[in-house]
């Protein structure tokens, strides 16, 4: 994945993906290698924004402010959780899929059901 690095104000550096992946979940800001800031990657343009804004603040020495795109396996990691614990199986994911298509009331439900059940291929 390709980086683009600005120089900001101050001679303050902010570095950042050009866009998230299609797998990552969460948006972390650093400053000099402290995690400052978490959101859900669905924020990516404002985070980079405020890190941005950050570095354009004088500040006592110069900083480097980094946007990092993570796995949730990756979170996972940095609060101290082993990601398989947190795992369930896909076909724990498809029985309850088809569980909700075969006996919701809700049509709304069994439509999102049946939409992801041919995502993951289960149904063609």
């Amino acid at each position: 994945m390709s980086e683009v690095f600005r120089i900001c104000k101050h001679g303050n550096v902010v570095r950042h993906p050009c866009r998230p992946g299609p797998d990552h979940h969460i948006v972390v800001t650093t400053i000099d290698g402290s995690r400052v800031a978490m959101h859900p990657v669905c924020d990516f343009e404002r985070a980079v924004r405020t890190a941005i804004g950050c570095a354009n603040i004088k500040h006592d020495r110069c900083i480097a402010v980094k946007v990092k795109c993570w796995h949730m396996r990756d979170l996972c990691w940095s609060l101290g959780i082993d990601p398989k614990s947190l795992r369930i199986t896909v076909e724990e994911v498809i029985t309850t899929l088809k569980k909700a298509l075969l006996q919701s009331q809700d049509p709304a439900v069994r439509r999102e059901a049946y939409d992801e059940l041919i995502r993951l291929g289960v149904i063609r």
